[in-house]
């Protein structure tokens, strides 16, 4: 009884919040530990999208290790990759265990407000969010699988 009195309270806080805070958690507080490192990563990369310096920072201070490459920076910790171009634009966060439902979940679970949620041209779940990031969730690899059961892709692009 006590949580049906709550959830209407939280969803009216959570709804009154503004509109640049929409991830509601601290990556830095979730990249260290591996139960919520995926959490984490989606975040950095939210981040990282638009500031790739600053989410470089982040995953850094994290202990993921750094490889570069000619306008890139990729990152790994245990089954978790992130992969993000050194200027605004583009970040990718894959993991080889956890599948798109995993993903999306985890996901959603981070925005204080839900995201448009589409499909992209090849029929993948896309959630668009308003500070006009788009993250677009695959399954892993370069070929566009748009569900799996084991391993996903969380693309995360600004419009063009």
């Amino acid at each position: 009884m006590m949580q049906r009195a709550l959830f209407p309270a939280l969803a009216l806080f959570a709804a009154s919040l503004p509109a640049g805070a929409e991830m509601a958690f601290n990556p830095a507080d979730l990249l260290s530990t591996r139960d919520t490192a995926l959490a984490g990563a989606m975040l950095a990369c939210d981040l990282g999208v638009r500031d790739p310096d600053a989410a470089d920072a982040l995953l850094t201070g994290a202990g993921w290790t750094k490889a570069e490459d000619e306008g890139s920076w990729g990152y790994a910790s245990e089954n978790l990759t992130v992969m993000m171009w050194t200027v605004p634009g583009f970040c990718m966060v894959e993991d080889a265990e956890a599948g798109t439902t995993a993903f999306s979940d985890t996901l959603l679970g981070l925005a204080n407000i839900p995201p448009d949620i589409g499909t992209d041209a090849d029929g993948c779940t896309t959630y668009t969010y308003d500070n006009g990031v788009i993250a677009t969730l695959n399954g892993p690899g370069n070929d566009p699988l748009c569900t799996s059961d084991t391993g996903a892709a969380l693309r995360f692009s600004l419009p063009n």
